[in-house]
């Protein structure tokens, strides 16, 4: 009877040490992960990209370029977003993100090749307090359709419209209102712009403005108040505007 009893109680203190065996592997082995970067819901604003506190990231129109523009006293309200090692939860690409060295030395993470900071009014994660200010921040979206840059061209200030990478959008004056009048030669020049998804704009801009027109060739155009959008074939990259240069073609200008 004792024999019984002894194997019993061995059983039982094997069976509780094979539990506790299995509860710690399984904690060991399943550790909860945060992203560093990921998309979170705010409200009005929508889909905002934020760090891993969840607090607003956004981006400038001065740096369409792909360089910071905003130095000195404006980093005391828009501080520099670094992280050295990204990682990012769904619905972001990691190749999407990259680092850059700004003119101060210091690094800065980058959306798109955006430069992403913070804004120093936020103060809890449902905040994008900065989205629209000076009409040249805005909150960062991983699926813009376009954005506002602004440049100093010939000593004056210029906001247009770029695509979600900065490439320079414009507009051809022999268009009319609605309808293309660039094709052959000329299309190969410029190519059309084209929204395939759902339109999503910054905030400043008004989807009443926006449409699209069918093109002879079967596409579909954007247009902007009426204005067909075109790229420039020969702009090489964020920022280039030299599309302008040519007669009857300018910038896609907005004003606020």
């Amino acid at each position: 009877m004792q024999k019984i009893e002894l194997r019993i109680v061995e059983l039982l203190l094997l069976a509780t040490f094979l539990f506790t065996l299995a509860c710690s592997e399984e904690e060991v082995a399943a550790p909860e992960e945060t992203a560093e970067i990921s998309i979170i819901e705010k409200g009005e604003f929508g889909e905002i990209i934020s760090d891993a506190n969840r607090m607003s990231l956004y981006i400038f129109a001065n740096d369409v370029s792909g360089e910071s523009n905003c130095n000195d006293g404006c980093l005391n309200a828009w501080p520099v977003f670094y992280i050295e090692d990204v990682a990012v939860g769904e619905g972001l690409e990691l190749a999407d993100f990259s680092t850059i060295t700004r003119a101060d030395g210091a690094k800065q993470t980058t959306y798109q090749g955006w430069p992403l900071y913070y804004f120093a009014s936020d103060e809890s994660s449902s905040d994008v307090k900065g989205d629209g200010v000076g009409s040249v921040w805005f909150g960062a979206k991983v699926d813009y359709s376009l954005a506002v840059a602004k440049q100093n061209i010939d000593d004056t200030d210029v906001s247009y419209l770029v695509d979600a990478e900065g490439k320079s959008l414009y507009f051809f004056e022999n268009d009319s209102e609605n309808t293309s009048n660039c094709a052959g030669g000329c299309l190969s020049a410029y190519p059309s712009f084209q929204v395939k998804d759902e339109l999503i704009l910054p905030s400043l801009l008004k989807s009443s403005e926006f449409s699209t027109i069918n093109r002879t060739d079967g596409t579909t155009q954007l247009t902007f108040k009426g204005r067909p959008l075109y790229y420039f074939s020969d702009d090489n990259g964020r920022g280039d505007i030299s599309g302008s240069i040519a007669d009857l073609w300018s910038l896609s200008a907005v004003q606020f």
